[in-house]
């Protein structure tokens, strides 16, 4: 089975960036499940760094992807900046090869059809911000293929929006993407047979989506409940 260990951001001590009193660590946790989510619809194997918030170092990231071997690694994170500032950025290792640089482009233009708020002419980058020969230990330390994926800035409120409403749809870009580089066939798994949409599997284990549903059954009960002691009230002025 395909494998792929997904690494969300800072976590525990360490917020990462805040913007608009959020945390990245919070955001990073949120877009990774999502993708873990939608790579083990397609039957790849999701693997976390982490599963909640809490602190683990840089040497535990790198030595689990050391153990696991998975076929590749992606670390997710969120930029800080002046408000202006907008844009997603894929990072690359500086001695990254055209195999792995197509990759990132690959994942970037499956972002990009999503659409997000940016200016930035540069989306895919090797190196290090300001050091293109100098790297993110997530890419200079990991064995395989490997990317760090900027989600936008959580500092300008457009960025934040759109990580926060189009998270399930970015997560599904980054997936298409990376079946295609380890190749397993992507299928949509949200639709049936006759292409209708078809949520039932994701749903289920969806916490929002079960309160939901929680919600409207006790609506439904106090409305059964309602109907009877009218139905009652009837039969009664009837007699």
């Amino acid at each position: 089975m395909s494998k792929v260990l997904i690494d969300p951001g800072h976590g525990g001590i360490d917020d990462g960036a805040t913007g608009f009193g959020i945390k990245e660590k919070d955001r990073n946790l949120v877009m990774a499940k999502a993708i873990a989510r939608e790579l083990r619809l397609q039957g790849v194997q999701a693997v976390l760094t982490r599963e909640d918030d809490k602190s683990i170092l840089l040497a535990d990231r790198i030595a689990l992807e050391h153990k696991e071997k998975p076929d590749c690694f992606i670390s997710c994170h969120m930029d800080a900046a002046a408000e202006t500032a907008s844009g997603m950025t894929i990072w690359v290792h500086s001695k990254a090869d055209n195999v792995i640089w197509n990759w990132a482009l690959d994942v970037m233009n499956e972002l990009k059809a999503v659409g997000f708020t940016t200016n930035r002419a540069q989306s895919v980058s090797r190196g290090y911000p300001g050091s293109p020969s100098s790297d993110y230990y997530v890419n200079r330390e990991t064995v395989s293929p490997s990317m760090l994926i900027e989600f936008g800035f959580i500092t300008n409120q457009n960025n934040l929006n759109e990580h926060i409403e189009h998270c399930t749809e970015y997560a599904k870009a980054v997936a298409k993407a990376v079946c295609r580089f380890i190749g397993v066939e992507y299928k949509e798994a949200n639709s049936d047979g006759d292409g209708k949409s078809n949520c039932a599997a994701c749903c289920r284990t969806c916490p929002k989506v079960e309160k939901f549903q929680q919600g409207m059954d006790a609506e439904r009960t106090r409305a059964d409940q309602a109907e009877a002691k009218l139905q009652y009230l009837k039969d009664y002025l009837n007699r």
